[in-house]
């Protein structure tokens, strides 16, 4: 996967008042688990659903993005989180993604729920640490993951491998 060139806002808001972010489905994979214990270890409520202009506002107020994996690997949230220039908490994924993010450089991997709690409260409480995170995952993004750079990288494979 990657994401799509024209969904990569070109200018992000200088403020980010809110702490965190999810928006999705809970019905999927360990979500539901993690999120009511999120939820009650942190006192928040991340029910919340929104239309996707609401979604993306509410990503781009956002310092960090969450990420749990739901059907599949692979999540457009994965991609669109640091996009929109909020820092990637996600789960380590099991499968190889070429130019991947590295930890704690472009983005935050947690193996498991108490990992993620501990990574979150040490991240909600370092705010200029997720930014700086958050920036480099956007400026990693958009150098080897966008729609364009994926075809550039296929069509590179196709010619080392084919000879076309």
């Amino acid at each position: 996967m990657c994401i799509r060139d024209s969904y990569i806002p070109e200018r992000l808001p200088e403020e980010r008042p809110l702490a965190l972010f999810w928006g999705g489905n809970r019905q999927y994979g360990m979500r539901k688990l993690y999120l009511e214990y999120l939820e009650a270890t942190f006192d928040l409520d991340l029910s919340d659903l929104y239309l996707p202009k609401e979604y993306v506002r509410m990503m781009q107020a956002s310092r960090i993005g969450l990420d749990i994996p739901g059907f599949g690997f692979d999540t457009v949230r994965y991609w669109e989180v640091p996009a929109h220039g909020a820092m990637l908490l996600a789960e380590r994924r099991p499968i190889i993604i070429p130019n991947n993010f590295r930890d704690r450089e472009s983005a935050v991997f947690y193996e498991d729920l108490a990992d993620l709690e501990d990574k979150l409260r040490y991240y909600l409480s370092r705010p200029e640490e997720c930014a700086a995170i958050a920036k480099a995952g956007r400026e990693h993004l958009l150098r080897y993951h966008t729609g364009t750079e994926r075809a550039r990288q296929l069509l590179g494979w196709v010619y080392n491998t084919l000879g076309w």
